[in-house]
């Protein structure tokens, strides 16, 4: 999930539809006019949203900018940073065969995000879409620099 071009309906309507953890089902309540305040005060998409709530000032300041409890605002910081969950070494996984690591690793696939990149064809690192390199076989590999067999 991309933040910049995410505007605050399209928030909305994620954490509404999400599974909230019970401590963060407060967000819900009278989530339309806090989230109206929060663009009517100029917070008009995630990106924005979350610049203002990173320090504990700036957060006091689109509360009272915007008449949204700042204990609501405390409470949607890290609901809305769990939308963006920090990449994972494909080392670290361990129920990825190490064969199978080592060939994404050749293809310059290192972590979970570059990972969820390649396979949807949008690779940041990679020049090309995984599915270039890798064939749905799963006995050969092709990589960038050769081709790795597994098992």
């Amino acid at each position: 999930m991309d933040e910049e071009p995410i505007d605050l309906d399209e928030l909305r309507a994620r954490l509404s539809e999400a599974d909230l953890i019970p401590s963060q089902k407060p967000l819900l309540d009278d989530i339309e006019r806090r989230f109206a305040r929060l663009d009517q005060a100029g917070v008009s998409s995630l990106a924005e949203l979350q610049r203002q709530l990173r320090s504990p000032n700036l957060l006091e300041a689109v509360a009272e900018t915007s008449k949204v409890d700042a204990d609501y605002l405390v409470l949607l910081n890290p609901a809305i940073r769990g939308f963006f969950p920090k990449p994972r070494a494909l080392k670290n996984v361990a129920w990825l065969d190490e064969g199978v690591v080592s060939c994404l690793i050749d293809a310059g696939i290192k972590n979970t995000d570059q990972f969820a990149e390649a396979a949807c064809g949008c690779p940041k690192l990679c020049r090309e879409p995984v599915t270039r390199h890798f064939t749905s076989g799963g006995e050969q590999f092709g990589t960038p620099g050769g081709a790795c067999t597994l098992g």
